[in-house]
């Protein structure tokens, strides 16, 4: 694989995920639902090339982009740890039997998912096109 293989390959993951997120914040205007904020941390708000991308989703949208310091983005366990919090403020996910008899998520989704009537929504992410060119 060349460099410019990879580089390419890096490049389109970038543009697919500002595609789905694009698509999510549209989903969520053709509804009616008020988005404040876009708020994106962990290594997302690392990757310089994602972040740009979704400086453009967030601005297209209309709404701020709003990212923790960088040195707050890279350990999944405070990540973690804000998601047992908010489990733990609505009474979810609080331990009342042997940690031995747990099931450990490996996703662990703080609401509903949208994720099948976004893509049923079939909403274009052609205004993307040319922040990616």
């Amino acid at each position: 694989c060349s460099c410019f293989c990879s580089c390419s390959c890096s490049r389109f993951c970038s543009f697919s995920r500002s595609c789905s997120s694009f698509r999510a914040l549209e989903f969520c205007r053709t509804r009616q639902v008020t988005i404040h904020s876009f708020v994106v941390s962990g290594g997302v708000a690392c990757n310089k090339v994602l972040l740009e991308g979704l400086r453009h989703v967030a601005a297209s949208a209309s709404v701020p982009l709003v990212c923790p310091p960088p040195a707050l983005c890279r350990d999944n366990g405070l990540m973690i740890a804000w998601a047992g919090a908010e489990a733990f403020r609505r009474g979810q996910g609080v331990c009342q039997t042997p940690l031995h008899d747990q099931y450990f998520h490996p996703v662990w989704p703080l609401g509903r998912s949208v994720q099948q009537d976004v893509l049923d929504a079939h909403i274009s992410a052609a205004a993307l096109r040319d922040i990616w060119k």
